[in-house]
C-alpha cells in the first residue's frame, strides 16, 4: 500500500466534511448555541467548541476590518472557553456577524476543520492505512468520522484482518470497531454510515477527480 497524496487525502476530508455537516445538523456556518451542554458556547458547522471554537474565532477576527465587529468578534474569542457560555443576545449578535462576513467565516471554519481531520480524526485510520493494515481508503472515513464525536483514539482495529482493497472492508472496519472497541454500545449509527459511505463510491468517481483508481 502506498500513502495518499495530499490530494487523495484532501478529497477524504471533504467527503468526510460532507458527513459530518449533515451531522450537524445542515451544517450552517453561523449557527450559534450559547451554552452547548453547559461546556460553553459552540457555533458553526461543525460546532465548533472550546479550544477550537477561540482559535476559529480569532482568526475571524483578524481577517475582519470593521473596528466595532472585530471588537465585538475579540470578546466572544475571550468569552469562548468559558463553561458558562454566553448570553442569547451575544449569540444572536454573533449569528449576524458570521452572517455579514459569511465568505470570510465559511473559508476560515473549512480550512480549520481540514486541519482538525488530518491532525486528530484521520490521524490513528491513517497510520493504520500507511502501514497496510487497511487497504481501501474509503475505509479510514467511518473511523474517522466516529473520532469526531470524541477523543477516543481506541479503535479496536490493530488486530484487523482485511479483506483487501473492496467496498465490504468498509463494513468490515466497522463490524470490527463497533465489535471490540469503545464503540461497541453504538454499532447501528456506524452500520447506517458505512452503508452511506459505500453508496458515495459513484459520486466521488463524478465529484472528486474523474477516475475512481486515482484515490488509490
Amino acid at each position: 500500500t502506498s500513502k495518499l497524496t495530499d490530494k487523495q487525502e484532501n478529497n477524504l476530508f471533504a467527503i468526510l466534511h460532507e458527513i459530518i455537516l449533515k451531522a450537524e445538523g445542515g451544517g450552517s456556518y453561523s449557527v450559534v448555541n450559547p451554552n452547548d451542554n453547559n461546556d460553553g458556547m459552540s457555533f458553526g458547522a461543525i460546532g465548533f467548541h472550546q479550544s477550537n471554537a477561540e482559535a476559529v474565532l480569532k482568526q475571524i477576527a483578524e481577517r475582519v476590518t470593521d473596528a466595532d465587529d472585530r471588537a465585538f468578534l475579540n470578546k466572544m474569542v475571550a468569552a469562548s472557553r468559558s463553561t458558562g457560555g454566553i448570553s442569547d443576545s451575544d449569540s444572536k449578535k454573533l449569528t449576524a456577524v458570521l452572517e455579514k462576513y459569511a465568505k470570510i467565516s465559511k473559508e476560515v471554519q473549512d480550512s480549520y476543520a481540514y486541519s482538525l481531520y488530518r491532525e486528530a480524526n484521520f490521524r490513528k485510520p491513517m497510520e493504520l492505512f500507511n502501514n497496510g493494515t487497511i487497504k481501501n481508503p474509503l475505509s479510514l472515513i467511518v473511523p474517522a468520522d466516529i473520532l469526531n464525536t470524541g477523543a477516543y483514539l481506541d479503535t479496536g482495529l490493530e488486530s484487523f484482518s482485511s479483506p483487501g482493497n473492496t467496498p465490504e472492508e468498509i463494513d468490515a472496519v466497522v463490524n470490527k470497531m463497533t465489535r471490540d472497541s469503545y464503540w461497541a454500545t453504538t454499532g447501528s449509527r456506524w452500520r447506517d454510515e458505512a452503508t452511506s459511505v459505500k453508496g458515495l463510491i459513484g459520486e466521488v468517481i463524478d465529484n472528486y477527480g474523474g477516475s475512481w483508481d486515482k484515490l488509490y
